[in-house]
């Protein structure tokens, strides 16, 4: 027994010890294949940048390389990874940026082509500095949910922040339309998160019907599809880009929305798109614009932050129809790489990847009688089809509060029309009507509508205001031998505040031109307004000037046969008109701010003799103006403010002399207070005083 015992203790020791060895070797064979794996670890990649098109004196191309400063790429950047390395061109910020800029700063908004974006979203990070206002709530949401609304539908849930993983909480996005030197549509697009550790899961979806909140700004709430599939449209589309391991692995594949609604399978679409993301830091959007780990502001945007990448839409058979003004697109985080993970977070940006075309009208145009106004209707965005701009002049405003109040326009005014005075011209992208030798009547509210355009019909308004200036009224008084007067005097009855008055005297006989006599009176305040000292027969000429426009009296203005002595188209009388009037009139927007009821009283005494009335007085909804025309011709009819602000253009047209013209004035929306009615024609001006009273 005793030798069977010390022969298994010897057998047991030998065994031990071959144990051991084999142990050893083994664990240093493990070492070795351990650090040989770790010397051999993947490096983070930056995925597959490149400046996209070709570089032109028109057409930079874009540079889609994680990183925002146009003229510059990262360093992790070679010819190996970078196509038309190492070519720039715009970006989104730099010498070349497309943001948005404002007094030479880029800044948070849309571009004014609508083609450029960028929104900062809320985070929720503990010193976050833009609060989140909305994420998706509860893990039910889904890409694949039926977001529409109604039966069977199942709209996404939102809620204002309440924490959340930094990888999944974007903080930052920006979008970028264009159309390379082939014509083809890219989409450039960059979002930015929180998290620094390489692995991100987002999608970019593009709905062209839109998304509907229906609690914006925060709280609780849904996101709704405005679209007939399931809230969607058939070829919405989805990118999904994901980096995982990390940054080790950039993936992007395209999904689009199919008959029923449902999406489609994945579409390798890397042969037409650019996939990208910062490996080392780089420089934040602008200073402040990026966002640390906690939430707070930072000059950095940190390693993994940024994904940057691009589609050719076209060649990828993405590109959307040019008719999709309410079209947005939405960025979103997924818990992990699977389409269906559970979404977290989201912004919804709207955005028209082909811009419907637009029409803007120039300034309103301010003349002088008899010269000429010109109006330019500029178009732009891709839904245009050349230019066909038609024009017309507004006889009635729209007015929303009314609904049987509906605009109504006059024939439309062609090339050669208003008795050959409208002239139009056109160039690529826009189109001018000059109307000549304008006159009262064509005063108004002018509109200019693009037809034609593959989406609506976008139209733009300006206003033709013609400085109307009274002819000066004049009283002349001679010198007397046994009167008071010593001198020849001329004085003005209606002088105008703020105008220049000039009055000259010529030689003609002997000496044709030869000036006798010139004073000038530079921006007349107040009192009276007399010139002194006159030469008798000489004659005068006196001109006012407002604002560029004039008017001139002369002797031959003191024949009035059809109405006799002191007439309205006598300009030379013996007394002045009572009371001695004197309008502010800076421009054809104001008239007198009459302060004291004997002005009232004369003014409306006045108005009396110019056969104008109104009636009620006072008025309550509705006030009606008579005026009776004493001449034949163009005239318009104002409405103004106790302080002389022009509220609204009344009526402009053309009447015989004698003609009795009739015209009620809403007055329902207007405060209770004093107003004017202004008529102009060829007679000259005068104003009924409106009491508005409830």
């Amino acid at each position: 027994m005793k030798e069977i015992n010390n022969y298994l203790n010897k057998a047991s020791g030998v065994t031990l010890k071959k144990l051991w060895h084999y142990a050893t070797i083994m664990l240093v064979l493990l070492l070795c294949s351990g650090l040989d794996a770790f010397s051999q670890k993947t490096d983070p990649v930056p995925g597959k940048g490149g400046t996209v098109g070709v570089s032109t004196s028109t057409n930079r191309g874009f540079e889609v390389d994680a990183h925002f400063q146009s003229g510059t790429l990262p360093p992790f950047w070679n010819a190996g990874n970078y196509t038309n390395y190492p070519t720039v061109g715009d970006d989104w910020t730099g010498t070349n940026g497309v943001l948005k800029k404002v007094n030479g700063n880029y800044v948070v908004g849309e571009t004014a082509d609508k083609q450029t974006v960028w929104k900062i979203d809320g985070n929720s990070g503990n010193k976050s500095i833009y609060p989140e206002l909305d994420m998706f709530s509860g893990t039910s949401n889904k890409n694949s949910d039926f977001i529409g609304s109604g039966a069977g539908q199942d709209p996404w849930s939102v809620k204002a922040a309440d924490g959340g993983p930094q990888k999944n909480d974007i903080t930052n996005v920006y979008l970028h339309t264009r159309r390379d030197v082939n014509g083809d549509k890219w989409l450039f697009f960059a979002f930015e998160t929180r998290s620094t550790d390489g692995t991100s899961y987002g999608d970019i979806e593009y709905n062209q019907a839109g998304l509907v909140f229906t609690a914006p700004n925060g709280g609780n709430g849904s996101i709704v599809g405005s679209g007939p599939l399931g809230g969607r449209t058939l070829n919405d589309f989805i990118l999904s880009v994901d980096f995982s391991g990390g940054g080790t692995n950039p993936k992007i594949a395209a999904r689009v929305v199919q008959a029923g609604g449902v999406w489609s399978g994945p579409m390798n679409v890397d042969a037409f798109s650019y996939l990208t993301v910062n490996i080392l830091n780089v420089p934040a959007v602008i200073p402040g614009g990026g966002f640390n780990g906690d939430g707070s502001a930072s000059n950095t945007t940190y390693a993994f932050q940024l994904i940057e990448g691009a589609i050719n839409l076209t060649d990828s058979g993405l590109e959307p129809d040019a008719c999709n003004p309410a079209s947005t697109i939405t960025f979103k985080t997924r818990s992990s790489d699977s389409f269906t993970a559970e979404l977290k977070d989201l912004s919804v940006v709207p955005f028209t990847i082909v811009p419907p075309a637009t029409l803007a009208l120039s300034a309103d145009v301010t003349v002088c009688p008899t010269e000429n106004a010109s109006f330019t209707a500029t178009v732009e965005g891709e839904g245009a089809s050349g230019v066909n701009v038609k024009w017309y002049k507004v006889e009635t405003a729209d007015n929303p509060g009314t609904p049987s109040n509906e605009e109504v326009l006059g024939s439309e005014i062609a090339d050669g029309g208003l008795g050959g005075r409208a002239n139009i011209t056109s160039t690529a992208l826009t189109e001018t009507l000059t109307i000549t030798g304008v006159i009262a009547g064509d005063a108004g509210t002018y509109k200019a509508v693009l037809t034609g355009a593959v989406c609506g019909n976008p139209a733009d308004y300006a206003d033709l205001i013609i400085n109307t200036v009274d002819k000066p009224i004049v009283v002349l008084t001679n010198a007397t031998i046994c009167g008071p007067e010593k001198s020849n005097k001329l004085k003005v009855c209606n002088p105008v505040v703020g105008a220049t008055y000039t009055l000259v005297q010529i030689n003609t006989v002997p000496e044709p031109d030869v000036e006798v006599y010139h004073e000038e009176v530079l921006d007349y305040a107040n009192g009276d307004l007399i010139f002194d000292n006159l030469l008798a027969g000489y004659g005068f000429t006196l001109t006012i000037n407002l604002n560029g426009c004039t008017a001139t009296t002369t002797c031959s203005d003191n024949d009035d046969s059809s109405t006799g002595k002191d007439g309205p188209n006598d300009f030379i009388r013996e007394t002045c008109p009572t009371p001695l009037v004197q309008p502010v009139i800076g421009a054809a927007s104001s008239i007198e701010s009459l302060t004291s009821s004997s002005e009232i009283k004369s003014s409306d005494k006045l108005a009396e003799d110019r056969k104008i009335t109104a009636y009620p007085v006072p008025f309550r909804d509705r006030v009606n103006v008579d005026f009776i025309s004493e001449r034949s011709g163009s005239y318009t009819i104002n409405l103004y403010d106790s302080k002389g602000k022009l509220i609204k253009d009344l009526r402009s047209g053309k009447a015989k002399a004698g003609q009795l013209q009739t015209i009620e004035v809403d007055g329902r929306s207007l405060p209770d207070g004093m107003y004017f009615i202004r008529v102009i024609d060829n007679a000259g001006s005068r104003t009924v005083k409106l009491l508005k009273k409830e």
